[in-house]
């Protein structure tokens, strides 16, 4: 019983250290925002050329869309994009063929529940400044 007791509070203990460390998704959004102005990155309307070719989840509020050549882009979405935190795939809606226009094109998480998420703000990203976005929020030993 001792020993149940023991392995039961260690358990407890290593996840309150697990989670005590994750920055919350509202700080990560603050430090995304702050980092865009603080980088003096210009909003665009449109990704024009657009074959995508790849996505990583930020937060339910921000994501980054790698398209041909490699190029990334910072989304900001209008609100929070549910699902998107589990989603393994996302599915891209576009009105115009090699276009990606945030004042109609949408993004999904590919779940049948979620709903369609639209586009705020398009930001053209360095590889570096992408480096950066995705390392916001993590400690040194994730």
């Amino acid at each position: 019983m001792r020993n149940l007791l023991i392995a039961s509070l260690t358990a407890i203990l290593l996840v309150g250290c697990a989670t005590a460390n994750r920055v919350p998704d509202s700080e990560k959004n603050v430090a995304y925002s702050d980092y865009v102005k603080q980088q003096n990155i210009s909003e665009i309307n449109k990704i024009r050329s657009f074959r995508y070719s790849g996505w990583k989840e930020l937060t339910e509020r921000y994501l980054i869309l790698t398209v041909s050549l490699n190029k990334d882009y910072l989304i900001k979405f209008r609100s929070n994009c549910q699902g998107l935190d589990f989603a393994n795939s996302i599915k891209i809606q576009q009105f115009t063929d090699l276009v990606f226009d945030k004042m109609g094109d949408t993004i999904q998480p590919v779940d049948e529940m979620s709903l369609k998420c639209y586009v705020d703000s398009i930001y053209p990203l360095s590889k570096e400044q992408s480096d950066h976005l995705v390392n916001i929020g993590k400690s040194k030993q994730d």
